[in-house]
Order: C-alpha cells, then sequence, then structure tokens
C-alpha cells in the first residue's frame, strides 16, 4: 500500500478516530484529576504499582495490597522486561467465588500492570492481602466515562457548529478553462495577488451587466450560514454546565451562574455540604484502608485530602459553623436573606413607590 492510499484510508476514518481521540482525552483529563484527591505517605518505596493506587481505584472499584506466593506473570512465569520482584505489591482487584454477606465474591483475583496475576481464596481472613475499595457501594466511578462521553458530543457539536458557521462560497462555472481560471483566482485571493482576466467567458460571468449576451453572473452554492456562529455560544456554556455538574460532586461547587446572586446564605451553605458527600465518604474508605493495612503488614499509611480538597473540606466547615440557625445575608449581616446589598447599603431589596419590598420602584 502506498503512502498516498493510506492516508486516504485513515482519512475516510478520521471523523471515527477523531472521536474516539476526543473521548479517550476527556476521559484521561477527569481520571488524571480526581486521582489528586488523596495522598498517600507511609508506603514502601518499592511497593509496586503504589502510583497508580488512585488510577486503580477510579478505574476499577478496588485495590489489593500483597504479599505476592504463586502468582503468574505470563506463559514463561516470569516478570516482562527487566523487573524486579518486590516482597509487597498492589493492583487492581475482581472478585469471584462464594459472595460473602455484602455480596462481594469470597476469591479475590489481583492484577498488576506487568501481567502478574494471583488468587486469593477467603481474602477477607488472609493475612497475605489487604483489599481496599473506591467507595461503600463497591464500584469504580462511572461519573467519568458518562461526563467524558457527553463532553465529546459537545465537542463534536461544536466543531460542526464551527464549520458551518463558515463563509465558503462554491462558484460554479460552464466548462472548464473557466473553472480552472476561477480556481486560480481564490488561490490567489489568498494571497492577496491581483489577477489578470484573460477568458471572456469568465469575464462575461463576472460582469454580465458590461458583456453583450451576458448571463447572470457566477452561481455559487451555499453550504454553510454564517449567521449560524450566533449559536456556538449556546454550546460552549452547556459543555460548561456539563462541567460543573460534574466538579460539584466531588466538592468542587463552582457557582459561575447568573442565578447565584439570588440564592440564600443557606442554600449556597447547603450546595457546599452536598458536593462534599461524595469525597468524605472516599475519604472514609481510604481510612479503612490504612487502618487494615497497619493491622495485617503493620505499616503507619496516613491518606489525606490534597490541597484543593482539603480547602473544599475547610470551606464546608466554616459555612457550617456560622450556621447559627439565623438566615443572614452573605456580605451584610444586618440585611436579608438575599445575596447582595443594594445601592444604598440598606440590603439586598428596596421599598417600592408604594411602601412595599417589589425593589420595582424609585426613589423621589
Amino acid at each position: 500500500m502506498s503512502l498516498s492510499e493510506y492516508l486516504d484510508k485513515r482519512r475516510s476514518k478520521w471523523p471515527e478516530i477523531s472521536k474516539y481521540v476526543r473521548e479517550s482525552n476527556h476521559r484521561d483529563m477527569l481520571l488524571e484529576a480526581l486521582a489528586s484527591m488523596f495522598v498517600r505517605d507511609g508506603l514502601p518505596e518499592d511497593l509496586d504499582g503504589r502510583k497508580r493506587i488512585e488510577e486503580w481505584l477510579l478505574i476499577h472499584g478496588a485495590v489489593a495490597y500483597v504479599k505476592p506466593g504463586k502468582g503468574r506473570y505470563g506463559s514463561d512465569g516470569k516478570p516482562s522486561g527487566k523487573y524486579k520482584r518486590s516482597e509487597y505489591r498492589v493492583g487492581w482487584c475482581n472478585f469471584g467465588g462464594d459472595p460473602y454477606p455484602d455480596g462481594i465474591g469470597n476469591i479475590a483475583i489481583v492484577n498488576g500492570y506487568d501481567g502478574y496475576v494471583e488468587q486469593f481464596d477467603d481474602w477477607r481472613h488472609n493475612d497475605n492481602i489487604v483489599v481496599a475499595f473506591n467507595n461503600k457501594t463497591f464500584t469504580p466511578d462511572l461519573n467519568i466515562i458518562y461526563t467524558a462521553e457527553f463532553l465529546t458530543e459537545y465537542d463534536v457539536s461544536l466543531r460542526n457548529q464551527i464549520i458551518y458557521s463558515r463563509l465558503f462560497p462554491i462558484p460554479t462555472a460552464d466548462d472548464d478553462k473557466t473553472a480552472a481560471t476561477l480556481q486560480e483566482m481564490l488561490d490567489d485571493m489568498h494571497t492577496g495577488r491581483i489577477k489578470v482576466i484573460t477568458s471572456k467567458n469568465v469575464f462575461k460571468q463576472l460582469c454580465p451587466e458590461q458583456a453583450s449576451g451576458a448571463n447572470n453572473g457566477i452561481e455559487v452554492v451555499q453550504l454553510s450560514d454564517p449567521k449560524a456562529s450566533d449559536h456556538i455560544q449556546y454550546l460552549d456554556h452547556g459543555k460548561d454546565d456539563i462541567l460543573r455538574w460534574f466538579w460539584r460532586q466531588y466538592g468542587m461547587d463552582i457557582q459561575a451562574s447568573s442565578k447565584m446572586a439570588q440564592q440564600t446564605v443557606d442554600e449556597v451553605r447547603a450546595g457546599s455540604e452536598q458536593s462534599m458527600i461524595i469525597p468524605h465518604e472516599r475519604y472514609h474508605c481510604r481510612q479503612e484502608e490504612a487502618a487494615e493495612l497497619k493491622r495485617v503488614f503493620g505499616w503507619v499509611v496516613t491518606i489525606e485530602f490534597t490541597e484543593p480538597w482539603q480547602n473544599a473540606s475547610a470551606k464546608c466547615e466554616r459555612e457550617e459553623a456560622a450556621g447559627d440557625g439565623t438566615n443572614e445575608q452573605m456580605g451584610d449581616p444586618a440585611g436579608d436573606d438575599r445575596l447582595g446589598t443594594a445601592p444604598d447599603g440598606s440590603g439586598g431589596i428596596q421599598d417600592g413607590p408604594d411602601g412595599d419590598d417589589s425593589g420595582n420602584g424609585t426613589d423621589d
């Protein structure tokens, strides 16, 4: 196959490839960000797979710290490459066998990135393995896949909208010579070169009013609509809303909406508290992980929020501590229960012309 044939084949598949690349990019970006929620200190420095723990928890829902026994590494029974086997390792975990009372199988199948696979029977009573879960439902983070797919659809729509909004008239010609001349003129237009018309047919089409028996000029096919560019902003805002929804589930309560100016302090406080539910629940799962590592292996491991989530958690705690039962106005303790302050400093709502509080009147 020649290079041109290969490129033509790839171009025919490019829309599918491009969409896959976009979705993979969004998925990796969200995964990378969420995998930075926690930091672990105290793990053995030579623990195989220690840098992939959060990633595996998010993707597979469970990881296992193990003291390898007769685990296999492949058809030759050896690790791939120049891999040096350490005393302990960690990998993602699947389950089988008979279920425990909580529904999790009593056989843990541990997998490593280098081909390591080992089975541990009755893992809850096995001193060679500690299983850690991503959350209380023992599930991976499906929001990453769901959100990445949604963002990709927005990307495709944005790309198509941008292309469809281009000024892209396609001229028509009566014969090959006219077509060649028009194409040359279009090419020269991009470089700003001035063109001398040498074809009477082209002259007749360009200037029918100056030519005897002229036609109606060069007809063009309009496949695009430049006015449609007005709709791009709505797609862009929709994409921002998806990202805002995603991050709100994980404690990053992004309040970037004009409606936020009409929220009460209690509503803002409730939003912050709700957005920290999932991070705190996962935090408790990580504390159980640390406790099990100490019980089984004797490791003293600390697992804490990283700085962005520490700040979000502290903000939530401050707002909770400030909630003393009153519905005070944010930034104006003496005001009413709406955010913002009126121009005269009296509060967020001014009296109307009849003494009501509609705020629709003007002062005399």
